[in-house]
């Protein structure tokens, strides 16, 4: 017997996804990824990734929106990660670190639950640089050099070559989000 999909809500496929890709496995757990598959969180990523690329690709480094990045058994999946410019790759993974990884805050997160990752994933796994973006509160820098601290910001930065100024992401999302 067939299933109109009319019939389904939203509850009857969300509890079903298995797709490993949507998960994250740290310090042990099995994570669920937030928002994948989400308008606006996608359009971030895609924003952020097309205005990180050409400072990327002057550093010789690779960038992707959920490129996953794998630390022995442990797999992240940021929302953008920029390689280093000699990058490692595993069955198509990142193998850690990564030079940035960018994370947005999505629907039921808490900022201080992106920070500790952070400071208890990114950072340990050789990642300097990590971005947080609310799109609707502001951004964050939680870089390895900063010993522990938070610091918001208007314009991010990662090293001496990469920085875009979050009023310009803001900006092309709300384009991306009004096409016509």
């Amino acid at each position: 017997m067939a299933v109109e999909l009319e019939a389904l809500g939203t509850s009857d496929y969300l509890d079903v996804d298995d797709d490993e890709e949507h998960y994250e496995f740290l310090h042990g757990q099995k994570i669920k990824k937030e928002s994948v598959g989400r308008k606006k969180h996608s359009l971030l990523g895609k924003v952020i990734e097309r205005m990180l690329a050409p400072l990327a690709h002057a550093q010789k480094s690779f960038i992707a929106t959920e490129w996953t990045i794998m630390h022995g058994k442990e797999k992240a999946v940021p929302n953008v990660t920029v390689s280093f410019p000699d990058w490692t790759e595993q069955d198509g993974y990142l193998v850690a670190p990564a030079f940035l990884v960018v994370e947005s805050i999505s629907p039921g997160q808490r900022l201080p639950k992106l920070f500790a990752k952070c400071f208890n994933t990114y950072h340990p796994w050789g990642t300097p640089y990590c971005w947080i973006i609310d799109p609707e509160d502001g951004a964050y820098e939680v870089h390895r050099d900063y010993d522990g601290l938070v610091r918001p910001v208007t314009t991010l930065t990662a090293g001496p070559n990469i920085s875009l100024e979050l009023s310009m992401i803001i900006a092309e999302l709300g384009r991306e989000l009004r096409p016509f």
